[in-house]
């Protein structure tokens, strides 16, 4: 995957202080969301988000909140990256 919101998530901080990821807004899911985030794309390309959304709506339908709100999280990161990429999938 290149040039993909994921890949910039983690990244250092560049030279002079600031984020080199300045485009990317503040994310709290860590790794294993974007982990989550990439497994998915890599199954489901442009269907990631969908995917990611009926995973959370039966999380929700059990009752898992946390699982649920994981879910959301991971649905909330790919259509980032989604608009970012202009809706096209790289893998």
């Amino acid at each position: 995957m290149n040039n993909h919101a994921f890949d910039n998530l983690f990244a250092a901080p560049a030279v002079d202080g600031a984020h080199a990821c300045e485009s990317v807004p503040p994310f709290a899911g860590g790794r294993d969301m974007v982990e989550q985030a990439m497994a998915l794309t890599i199954e489901f390309g442009e269907d990631a988000v969908d995917a990611a959304t009926l995973r959370a709506a039966q999380s929700r339908a059990r009752g898992n909140i946390i699982s649920y709100c994981q879910w959301r999280e991971v649905e909330r990161l790919l259509a980032l990256d989604s608009a970012q990429s202009g809706g096209a999938t790289k893998h």
